[in-house]
């Protein structure tokens, strides 16, 4: 897959994308800022930012333990960010199991916010 493919796929499923580096995407998913990485063509992982939003802990850990497909950390600043994977090795990924992902990292990114908005 290439970034102009996933620029193209992004768009398709209704986000405004930004090109913001030679493998990185810039788009906006409630009010948060999240970048899709694609690396060597052989995965996408998408990191969202909570500018804004404190979190300790316990509570990074508490969602880490209770989540599959995504795990929180803290950034430099002390600021909380999710991050998500999608492996495109091996073959078999197809546009639809992408589009699938994006709406995963959409879900991921609303729950998180209300889970930080709710400690």
């Amino acid at each position: 897959m290439s970034l102009d493919d996933l620029v193209g796929l992004l768009d398709e499923a209704g986000y405004s994308a930004k090109v913001v580096r030679d493998n990185a995407i810039l788009v906006q998913v409630d009010n948060s800022p999240v970048v899709f990485f694609l690396t060597d063509q052989l995965s996408i992982e998408a990191i969202a930012g909570f500018p804004g939003l404190n979190a300790s802990l316990d509570t990074i850990n508490s969602w880490n333990k209770s989540k599959r497909f995504s795990h929180a950390c803290l950034d430099d600043d002390g600021e909380p960010i999710l991050k998500l994977d999608l492996d495109l090795e091996g073959g078999g990924v197809t546009k639809g199991h992408v589009k699938v992902f994006f709406s995963l990292v959409r879900l991921s990114v609303t729950t998180f916010r209300a889970y930080l908005a709710g400690k």
